[in-house]
């Protein structure tokens, strides 16, 4: 019997705004025994830490206080955090991240940390900006799944971008976009649906961008989808029928 997939669960860009849905979702997967692993960015890790030791060391000009800093206040905090980023391990990411764009570098850096698990093979579950991240390296040979919530399809401050929508129609591998209706980032899958490829099925649950208080019904819905692109996955991997993985919704993995 081959290892059971990975879950790699892949939060918001903003981590100030918690995943609570990823939350639930880990805990279905963990009550039947499979291995889940939360990404976060090392650099953005990194990142906070040297905040942490600036607003220790320097009071004086830490946006701990809250108070808007005057030039040459933000001059010097910007001057030795660029410091401090220097000599970090992960300096060469922090150059990368001033030199890229945001999007490009969370596909990166979510790509090294699945590469970096001791397991081959992972469905990818996403809510909002994780699921630029995932869709783009959805080729990868680790990749069996993704589900995603909340997907970004625009700003609903900004013009169209580009970046999120491009490349969904090449993504060929089992996947499922679970949107909430009143979701600002694209909530109508007759103006969405256009852009994803063949294999990509969509949910809509009544909700927001935020999915708090889902009721169990609406959550019993998302854990269906996701359960059943897991399960393709599976059958993908095995070449087996269906039915050998269907076990997965009692409790089993494949």
């Amino acid at each position: 019997m081959m290892p059971p997939l990975a879950i790699v669960l892949a939060g918001r860009s903003n981590t100030a705004k918690r995943s609570d849905i990823l939350t639930r979702v880990a805990r279905k997967f963990g009550e039947r025994g499979q291995p889940v692993f939360v990404f976060e960015s090392p650099r953005h890790a990194a990142s906070e830490g040297i905040n942490r030791r600036l607003e220790q060391a320097l009071p004086g000009i830490a946006r701990s206080t809250g108070q808007a800093l005057s030039w040459p206040r933000l001059a010097a905090w910007y001057a030795v955090k660029t410091a401090l980023a220097c000599a970090s391990p992960h300096r060469l990411d922090f150059l990368m991240a001033a030199l890229l764009p945001p999007w490009l570098i969370a596909s990166w850096e979510l790509q090294r940390f699945i590469e970096s698990l001791p397991h081959a093979r992972v469905v990818v579950v996403t809510h909002s900006a994780g699921g630029v991240a995932a869709t783009r390296i959805a080729a990868h040979p680790h990749v069996q799944a993704i589900a995603s919530f909340g997907y970004p399809f625009r700003h609903p401050e900004r013009r169209r971008e580009a970046y999120r929508t491009r490349h969904l129609r090449a993504v060929v591998k089992p996947m499922v976009v679970i949107q909430g209706r009143g979701d600002a980032y694209g909530g109508d899958p007759a103006q969405f649906g256009r852009f994803l490829g063949p294999t990509c099925s969509i949910v809509s649950l009544e909700c927001d961008h935020e999915y708090h208080g889902l009721d169990d019904g609406a959550f019993a819905r998302a854990w269906e989808a996701i359960d059943h692109v897991h399960d393709l996955a599976c059958q993908k991997e095995s070449q087996a029928p269906r039915l050998d993985c269907a076990t997965s919704v009692s409790g089993q993995t494949c």
